[in-house]
């Protein structure tokens, strides 16, 4: 994984304007940091094994013009040949599935001087053209239990473009996520790990040439026990608050603070 680098092929293709289909083969198991200095390691054997995924992107009201709300949903899946070492199970590989959807709900109308006329010479309403208005998120993952240590994700949200009409680039957001651990991993730990995770976010961006994100965080019952404090990156109690801040510039690289 990240900073680590592997060798791969992806493929794209669009034989629709509405659908893509896109495929991605790489390098199942990456090494440690300390195995040299520059980062990549070209290692295809069949103990590294391979990890692929696939997914389907369905596009609604994309075209130039058009009153309807946009919307996106894919659908996907991975498959890994090499398991999770964190966990506890024998299966020598892994998949799962996932869904994601983001959809305009409401977008503010596009100013205009004077109405349009039509080739019959009767007024025409104005298009709502404007990225301004409010969207609605949505992800969800499954994985099988006896090979993974989070068996089902969903997370939902909401946000707003332009609420205020002097920040229009500004976007305020919730979002809730939560997750399963596996039954296995709980039974493996004796009852002792939590069963689930949980967020809540609220954030608010303010774009400038440079974009700061002030974000509120609660998080429920974060895995802080056993040997799964460490793989987490979380070492706090078990309920707590965070409060980080996101800056990006123009060209949208993000760092996290």
């Amino acid at each position: 994984g990240y900073p680590m680098g592997a060798p791969g092929v992806r493929l794209a293709l669009t034989p629709l304007d509405w659908v893509t289909y896109q495929g991605a083969a790489f390098q199942g198991n990456v090494f440690a940091q300390t195995v040299n200095r520059h980062g990549f390691r070209w290692d295809l054997s069949s103990c590294n094994g391979y990890f692929s995924i696939h997914e389907l992107m369905f596009r609604t009201n994309q075209g130039a013009g058009v009153s309807s709300l946009p919307g996106e949903i894919k659908v996907g899946g991975w498959f890994d040949t090499v398991p999770d070492q964190n966990a506890a199970s024998s299966q020598p590989w892994n998949y799962g599935f996932y869904f994601v959807a983001d959809q305009a709900l409401y977008r503010v109308p596009q100013p205009v001087s004077a109405p349009a006329v039509g080739d019959n010479g009767k007024q025409t309403p104005a298009v709502p053209s404007t990225e301004k208005g409010l969207g609605m998120f949505t992800h969800v993952g499954f994985a099988p239990q006896n090979s993974s240590l989070m068996n089902f994700y969903i997370d939902v949200g909401l946000k707003y473009k332009g609420l205020f009409p002097t920040r229009e680039n500004d976007v305020l957001g919730v979002a809730f996520a939560y997750g399963h651990l596996s039954n296995n991993l709980q039974e493996n730990e004796g009852g002792s790990f939590p069963g689930y995770e949980m967020l809540l976010e609220a954030t608010y961006q303010i774009e400038h040439l440079m974009a700061h994100s002030p974000t509120r965080c609660s998080i429920c019952d974060p895995p802080v026990r056993g040997r799964y404090r460490e793989c987490s990156g979380f070492r706090g109690p078990s309920d707590c608050f965070l409060l980080k801040r996101n800056t990006c510039d123009s060209l949208t690289r993000r760092t996290q603070v």
